[in-house]
């Protein structure tokens, strides 16, 4: 477990930010030429202290902040049998072999924020989505898909700073698909411009993914590796343009679905009004996802599964936690869950609470589930259910982690030439 300290995050920004070196001899250079040595020394570290200040003032800034709205989700039959066709779709675009792919299920999605684009500003809801790279809304020119009709379009004609980058693009999600053009243009988040930002215009959408949801599209935040549109993430240009202190974003996810505050997405910063205790940070061992790698998973018995070790994707835009077939059904039958051919459990609603905990063990960090944080609620013909939270997918050889686990902890993801992710505990409301 490593504590991220005041001194490791001015590292960070050093490293990955900001040249100090370099600007600190170009104004030396320009100033100072005609002190005498002694003088020289001594302004060079007024210099350095000055330049120090300004780091510490920025470091104390707020950040970019995007509250998350909630959508309120009623797990009815309908709900349900989404979730069982996700896990059939999942199962076939995992097969052996298959190239990289957004791991996203936006059927069951419940938070997004908003942002807007262009000059005068167009505003969009989003889903900000840490298993894929890409940043597409739906275009004015998305005449002919119904999923397009009933959300916010990007009107090229009406932005001032709109450039046409021309290149046309198609980005394959685990539950559904989008084509179109790519555009380049001001993105707005927070009152800041992030500049040059270059996005995808949506000119189809898969209508049974995208018609129903309440976001108009969806904000990457997954690694550049995994852009489709050969684009640069906006949380990367939010660093080489200095719109944030630290190269890193944080996620709050709140699970009290009695709240009207679905949470918070944090751009340059961490809000430690959300954390108890430190934050332990693991390395990601992919160039393509947020993977990192964890030890073990186990219960308060002893009973522990994946001993050799297992790599899991934190993915803000899906609702489960999605595991290797073999595996979650030993964890589901631990439960006593009821196993569906989907890879499903049920768990009996009257005893939810002598299910056990279930612990991810990453490096020596504990990051426990009670069953109240994994076990979903809903109705389906006049009769209440209770699904756990897990769901074994064939072919699949690594983890999702989801909503029902990411809304347990806060997360930081750190970019740079050495990403990590981290987890802090959440604060007792």
């Amino acid at each position: 477990m490593i504590t991220l300290g005041l001194k490791q995050a001015i590292q960070h920004l050093k490293s990955d930010v900001y040249f100090f070196s370099v600007i600190e001899r170009s104004i030396f250079s320009l100033c100072f030429v005609n002190f005498s040595w002694n003088n020289r020394i001594i302004m060079r570290l007024i210099l350095v202290l000055n330049v120090l200040t300004i780091l510490f003032e920025s470091i104390s800034g707020a950040g970019l902040k995007v509250s998350l709205k909630r959508t309120y989700v009623t797990r009815d039959g309908q709900w349900l049998k989404n979730v069982k066709t996700q896990s059939k779709r999942y199962t076939q675009f995992f097969e052996a072999g298959s190239p990289k792919v957004a791991l996203t299920n936006y059927q069951n999605v419940t938070y997004y924020g908003e942002i807007a684009l262009g000059n005068p500003l167009q505003k969009f809801n989003v889903v900000f989505d840490t298993g894929s790279s890409d940043l597409w809304v739906p275009s004015k020119k998305c005449w002919w898909s119904l999923a397009c009709w009933n959300h916010n379009t990007y009107n090229s004609d009406k932005s001032s700073t709109y450039e046409l980058v021309k290149d046309a693009f198609s980005i394959q999600y685990g539950t559904g698909s989008v084509l179109g053009i790519v555009a380049r243009d001001s993105l707005w988040i927070d009152n800041t411009e992030i500049k040059h930002q270059q996005f995808g215009e949506a000119t189809a959408e898969s209508r049974q993914t995208f018609r129903p949801a309440k976001f108009d599209g969806i904000f990457g935040l997954g690694l550049p590796d995994l852009s489709t549109t050969n684009s640069l993430p906006p949380v990367y240009n939010m660093v080489h343009q200095r719109l944030i202190s630290h190269p890193v974003f944080s996620v709050y996810l709140n699970r009290n679905e009695s709240s009207a505050h679905g949470g918070e997405i944090l751009f340059g910063d961490i809000n430690q009004d959300y954390i108890q205790g430190p934050l332990s940070e693991h390395p990601v061992i992919s160039t393509s996802y947020w993977m990192i790698f964890m030890s073990n998973i186990e219960t308060t018995t002893g009973v522990q599964w994946c001993e050799n070790g297992f790599q899991a994707v934190p993915d803000t835009g899906s609702s489960l936690v999605l595991g290797p077939y073999e595996d979650i059904i030993e964890i589901l039958e631990y439960m006593g869950a009821q196993i569906t051919p989907e890879g499903l459990g049920f768990v009996d609603c009257d005893h939810v609470d002598t299910l056990p905990n279930i612990t991810f063990v990453a490096d020596d960090r504990k990051l426990t589930l009670q069953a109240e944080d994994y076990v979903l609620r809903g109705e389906e013909n006049g009769s209440t259910y209770c699904l756990a939270g897990f769901n074994a997918v064939r072919n699949l050889d690594f983890w999702i982690l989801g909503d029902v686990f990411l809304g347990k902890f806060y997360t930081v993801f750190k970019i740079g030439s050495n990403p990590t992710v981290s987890f802090g505990d959440l604060k007792k409301v």
